[in-house]
């Protein structure tokens, strides 16, 4: 068995942009739209939760995960943006905007540090670092979960055939 056809050989080579990993990927995440959007509203309910509590909220989260609260941001509206990409993917005729998801993302971010910056007597506070951390989450996410709702590619067999003449 030569290195190139070998299992662990095929496996090198493959890609996240091949065809094959992205039906993989679809089918663990081939969920009725219904389904996607209440993962989706849970979510933001979560995080809107996350970003309001007071600070005795998280007294039992060790204080190292505190520290890096700008990473928090990034992760939680990246998984934001990847949810909503997902839940509008639902139906391949209406092709989320990135306009509106991560400026939608962007401005719930930049909503939840207002209603902070409001909630000094839970001694929350607006950081405008935050809002940059959740606008950076919001586009990365975008590009990095881009692959995974693109519609399926056509196939050779399914392309009109053009007429030579």
């Amino acid at each position: 068995m030569t290195p190139k056809s070998s299992p662990a050989g095929r496996i090198l080579k493959a890609t996240w942009n091949e065809p094959c990993a992205r039906s993989t990927v679809r089918r663990w995440l081939d969920w009725p739209w219904q389904l996607r959007w209440v993962v989706l509203v849970a979510y933001a309910g979560f995080v809107t939760w996350v970003s309001l509590s007071p600070p005795e909220t998280f007294a039992g989260v060790p204080a190292i995960l505190l520290r890096y609260s700008k990473a928090a941001h990034f992760l939680l509206y990246g998984v934001l943006v990847s949810l909503a990409r997902w839940a509008m993917a639902a139906h391949w005729a209406v092709r989320p905007a990135f306009l509106v998801v991560v400026v939608g993302a962007s401005a719930y971010g930049s909503l939840m540090e207002i209603l902070q910056g409001a909630l000094v007597r839970y001694h929350r506070t607006f950081e405008f670092g935050d809002i940059v951390a959740n606008t950076l989450g919001a586009v990365c996410f975008w590009w990095v979960s881009r692959w995974m709702f693109l519609p399926p590619p056509e196939s050779p067999s399914d392309a009109p055939e053009s007429s030579a003449g």
